[in-house]
């Protein structure tokens, strides 16, 4: 069966230095608890809706992302996924931009075609050591054990390297810009192999430290992390030092982010049923903030905001103790991305009930082809099975049975356990042997009535064209 995840993000704007190419950048684990998403460049909170990102992810059943939607209030970005037999990630379609993934025989990626061109990945035994194109250029080299000690990318005239130092409990990683030493990173670790410290230093003498601790109960389960970030730039005197300090519960979700500077931030957050984000208290040098999150169906309803609120414990305070407040509402649910999915799931289940005899026709002018690779969000998984299991059966019947061949392939993706796919699957590869005599397509509609018949057991209706198929073949 397939699943879908909804996510919600909301993010405060924070100065976050994790890489050369990731400021303003933050990870957050998503109020189910489920995944971490790291969001780029959004607002803060307390200013835009645009601080609010909405992800739907769907999978398939071997637990593979098969598609990610991704809305905000003005917006929408759907990614797809597809994947060959053994599970192997073959193809990602971006917003009409596809990237091909393609691999030996020993599963390894080979090559990869982003938006028609092509880079080619090396290999010295199993260890990748070069990608490449016409122009640009990756490298890597491994010590004994296999470990990373070198990177080097040429991309657009411009190199860059990365040296890496093992020793005992301690990694040194130095990056170069050409010839130019401009970060060095050193990662301590405990006895058991835990990251305790990480100090990354610039070449303009600015750095930064961040340090871990973990609190275990008596049974040694963990109650909480704590990440302790400094960083200290050195052409400022005054106000040229943060501190970041970040708390996460036993479920990894953050509860308490502080920025401690010329400017200090302290925010609360506290997380409801699902591990859904509930409440958030924002208390800043010039205003404090109550948060609340309001949700209908799985979906957020509204961002409420109020500067007033009781002078008590924030998970105690509830919509109650501040409906006599003035507020400031940050976010509305826009249904215009609910119309866009929600239009056709509908159609498509009136034009099957109407039995036309232009019912193909009319599927297709409603744009049944366009969810085929991904299922509308406000479609339940049972109308979504029925309308393209009918509409495969149907060009099965009218001899588009290769096309009905890749829907049903599809769908069996989606839900492996639905006995009607296999039953016309077999149908389907049957036709296609009787076209081209094809043993490959005989063999197949074997397998598939053979998949048939286990899952749907005594209630396995074969005609006896069927029954004769298995018998030949010893089933």
């Amino acid at each position: 069966m397939k699943k879908m995840l909804f996510f919600l993000f909301t993010i405060t704007t924070i100065f976050a230095f994790e890489d050369v190419n990731e400021i303003n950048e933050k990870i957050l684990t998503n109020p189910y608890g489920f995944k971490q998403i790291k969001v780029k460049e959004y607002n803060n909170l307390f200013e835009t809706t645009e601080a609010t990102k909405e992800i739907i992810n769907t999978f398939n059943n071997r637990n593979k992302l098969l598609s990610s939607i991704v809305l905000n209030e003005y917006d929408i970005s759907i990614t797809n996924y597809e994947y060959d037999n053994s599970g192997s990630l073959t193809e990602i379609s971006k917003n009409g931009e596809k990237t091909k993934f393609y691999y030996d025989d020993n599963g390894k990626k080979v090559k990869e075609i982003i938006d028609g061109n092509e880079v080619f990945y090396k290999y010295n035994n199993n260890n990748l050591i070069a990608k490449e194109n016409n122009k640009d250029f990756i490298g890597y080299k491994y010590d004994k054990d296999n470990r990373i000690i070198e990177y080097i990318s040429k991309i657009n005239n411009s190199e860059r390297r990365e040296v890496t130092k093992y020793s005992k409990n301690k990694i040194i990683k130095e990056i170069f810009l050409g010839d130019k030493k401009i970060e060095e990173n050193v990662s301590e670790f405990d006895k058991k192999g835990n990251l305790k410290k990480l100090t990354k230093i610039y070449s303009d003498s600015n750095f930064e430290t961040t340090e871990y601790f973990t609190t275990y109960d008596n049974n040694k389960n963990r109650i909480e992390k704590t990440e302790v970030k400094n960083y200290i730039d050195s052409q400022y005197t005054s106000n040229g030092s943060w501190q970041y300090i970040n708390t996460y519960d036993k479920n990894n979700l953050l509860v308490r982010e502080q920025i401690i500077g010329n400017r200090n931030t302290d925010i609360y957050y506290v997380y409801g049923e699902n591990n859904r984000l509930e409440k958030a208290l924002y208390k800043s040098y010039n205003k404090d903030v109550l948060i609340f999150y309001s949700y209908k169906n799985g979906l957020l309803l509204e961002i409420s905001e109020y500067n007033q609120y009781p002078e008590k414990d924030l998970k105690s305070i509830s919509l109650k103790d501040v409906s006599n407040l003035s507020r400031k509402v940050t976010y509305k649910y826009v249904t215009w991305y609910k119309d866009y999915f929600e239009k056709d799931g509908k159609n498509f289940i009136q034009i099957i009930k109407v039995k036309d005899k232009d019912i193909i026709l009319k599927l297709e002018k409603a744009g049944i082809k366009d969810i085929i690779n991904q299922k509308p969000y406000f479609m339940s998984n049972a109308d979504y099975i029925y309308a393209l299991e009918t509409y495969a059966n149907l060009l099965k019947d009218t001899d588009r049975y290769l096309e009905s061949i890749f829907i049903l392939e599809k769908m069996i993706e989606f839900d492996s356990k639905n006995p009607n796919l296999y039953l016309i699957l077999g149908d389907s590869y049957v036709k296609e042997y009787k076209k081209n005599g094809e043993k490959l397509e005989k063999d197949k509609a074997v397998l598939n009535y053979k998949k048939y018949k286990t899952l749907a057991g005594k209630n396995a209706k074969l005609t006896k064209n069927i029954e004769e198929l298995l018998l030949e073949n010893d089933f």
